[in-house]
């Protein structure tokens, strides 16, 4: 029987590995917000694999990709009903402005 592998789990530790690489001093601060940009990892989970490696390697690399990653805001996971309740208030944005400019062309 074959297991069939999520995708969290390739790609936490991935995203983690990579982390621990960064803090050893190798690949730049592009290369690590690249890699946990295109990893998906986000929320608590991200903030686990921080917290596991506050005191991992060199401090001031740790500051710098936590900071660009809280900039960024992966430390926070929206709901789905956050989610769409933001879409629906940019699809009646939408709607209202398509008004407005058939209004303005009628004039």
């Amino acid at each position: 029987m074959v297991k069939i592998v999520s995708a969290e789990e390739i790609t936490e530790p991935y995203t983690e590995g990579s982390l621990k690489t960064f803090l050893k001093g190798k690949g730049d601060i592009n290369w690590i917000i690249g890699t946990i940009k295109g990893s998906g990892v986000r929320g608590e989970k991200l903030k686990n694999i921080f917290c596991e490696l506050k005191k991992y390697g060199d401090s001031k690399r740790y500051q710098q990709v936590y900071q660009e990653s809280r900039k960024q805001g992966w430390f926070t996971e929206k709901s789905k009903e956050e989610k769409s309740k933001l879409f629906t208030k940019y699809k009646e944005a939408m709607i209202k402005q398509a008004a407005d400019e058939r209004k303005l062309c009628r004039k």
